[in-house]
């Protein structure tokens, strides 16, 4: 063969595989190159995602709108076109659905009877999916979130909860997911995943990390935006606690009442923001003065809210009514209907008059205390009664007495609430006690009959009381009311 020919033939065959090589090559670069712009593209599109979280946050959102757009921004990011889901922890053990995208392929077992509904009605299975709860640790949801799991599916078909399960819709086939634990710190807040077609729902490695890792920032802002409502709906909280003792404030007296031969004062100090304590004076008739105190079982909001419609139907039914025992009598009837089963409250209703006597009554109430300038001695008032809101009436009527005195000048009498005998030591060991405070209400009515100042009586008590509890906190609402004969 010509040497020549063989040259030509030998240089056609090295350039036919040169441009096979450069074909080839150019190819991978137009492919990488390509695979490069997506990588971009996903990784702008994760940047704006990320972008928008912390505007939502700054911004102070509604954690619904904050877990929609985890969703919807996530699906965005890694081109999940067969929906996502969010699901978060609604008490110990359960998971609800807190968002699902539109036609969100379900991740759950169907019932024969949904997957019927469902040729009929599209929408049956995913408003089945908005309603159902999981539990927290089964499925292929709640095992993830259990053990902290990043997932990516092949096809949910495949898993343990569908493989063998009889009832499918369409929509669950060839589907596959990446699911993602979602952790503030320790505390567990729920599972998201998102879904895509065909094998591992379309994604790549590069997806999948993309996806963890957007997750896991996902988690914080929803942690974030949590413990941030929490501390808002705190701040209300205290915000319309300081308004209803502000207004309760206005429903305790303001000023002692002006009565002839008669000195008053009073104090209220409230355990936490707002007491179930309340004390009264009442104009009954030009002749008559009423002074009343009572205690509702508990503390807080509810305590405050029976102690405002027991005071009201005091002022109702005291008006004109010279009997303390009557009076109470007919605010137990009115008041019983409203009253919860595990409630009462304690009342004490005295009725001092010109001349110096005056008529107690009580409803279950700690005894006055009454001092004796001329002994200095102190006594024990005890007339009988039961609670309010313990009897409908005909009981209540039947045991409630009443005790009638003579008050001269210099004396005492000490109305009170148990948190001043129930008051703890700073050391949380013993309680102030009776005793104590018959004791300490000798000393300072003693001392204020020389000044003729009920409030040198309260002002000792609550010095020594002070005193007792030290650092302790103050375990119930006190008030005390010091009555003085002129």
């Amino acid at each position: 063969m010509n040497p020549e020919f063989l040259g030509i033939l030998a240089l056609a065959v090295l350039v036919t595989i040169w441009l096979i090589m450069w074909q080839r090559r150019g190819g991978q670069l137009e492919r990488l190159a390509k695979k490069q712009k997506e990588f971009e593209g996903e990784e702008s599109r994760l940047f704006d995602y990320l972008h928008e979280l912390g505007k939502l946050l700054y911004e102070d959102q509604p954690v619904p709108k904050i877990q929609k757009r985890i969703i919807d921004g996530m699906r965005k990011v890694v081109s999940a076109n067969r929906g996502g889901c969010l699901y978060v922890i609604d008490k110990p053990g359960k998971l609800i659905p807190a968002y699902c995208s539109r036609k969100c392929v379900p991740l759950i077992p169907l019932t024969e009877e949904l997957v019927g509904q469902h040729a009929v009605n599209a929408k049956a299975v995913s408003s089945h999916i908005k309603l159902h709860a999981i539990p927290d640790d089964e499925g292929m949801l709640g095992r993830r979130m259990a053990a902290r799991e990043f997932a990516l599916v092949s096809q949910i078909t495949s898993e343990p909860e569908l493989r063998d399960h009889p009832f499918l819709i369409a929509d669950q086939q060839d589907v596959g997911a990446m699911i993602a634990p979602l952790y503030y710190g320790d505390k567990p807040l729920g599972v998201m995943a998102v879904m895509g077609d065909g094998v591992d729902g379309g994604f790549s490695a590069h997806d999948f990390d993309v996806f963890k890792s957007a997750a896991e920032q996902s988690a914080f802002a929803l942690g974030s935006a949590l413990v941030n409502q929490e501390v808002l709906a705190k701040r209300r909280i205290e915000d319309e606690l300081k308004s209803a003792r502000e207004i309760q404030k206005v429903l305790l007296p303001h000023r002692p009442p002006t009565f002839a031969g008669w000195k008053f004062a009073g104090t209220n100090v409230p355990a936490s923001v707002v007491s179930g304590d309340y004390y009264d004076y009442i104009h009954v008739d030009p002749e008559h003065l009423g002074v009343v105190i009572a205690d509702v079982s508990g503390k807080g909001i509810p305590a405050s809210l029976v102690m405002a419609t027991c005071r009201a139907l005091v002022r109702m039914t005291a008006i004109g009514e010279i009997s303390p025992a009557e009076t109470l009598k007919k605010v137990n009837r009115f008041i019983f209907g409203d009253m919860h089963e595990d409630m009462f409250i304690s009342m004490a209703y005295c009725i001092v008059m010109n001349d110096g006597q005056f008529v107690l009554a009580r409803a279950g109430h700690d005894p006055p205390l009454l001092f004796r300038k001329k002994t200095g001695l102190v006594d024990r008032l005890k007339p009988g009664g039961l609670a309010v809101g313990i009897d409908k009436g005909a009981v209540f009527d039947r045991v409630s007495k009443e005790l009638t005195g003579q008050m001269e000048t210099g004396d005492c009498l000490l109305l009170y609430t148990d948190g001043a005998t129930d008051a703890m030591d700073s050391n949380g060991a013993g309680e102030f006690s009776l005793d104590q405070l018959e004791k300490s209400f000798a000393t300072a009515a003693a001392a204020a009959a020389e000044l003729s100042a009920p409030r040198g009586v309260l002002k000792a008590l609550t010095s020594e009381l002070k005193k007792f509890v030290g650092s302790h906190d103050q375990m119930d609402d006190i008030t005390l009311i010091a009555i003085q004969k002129q």
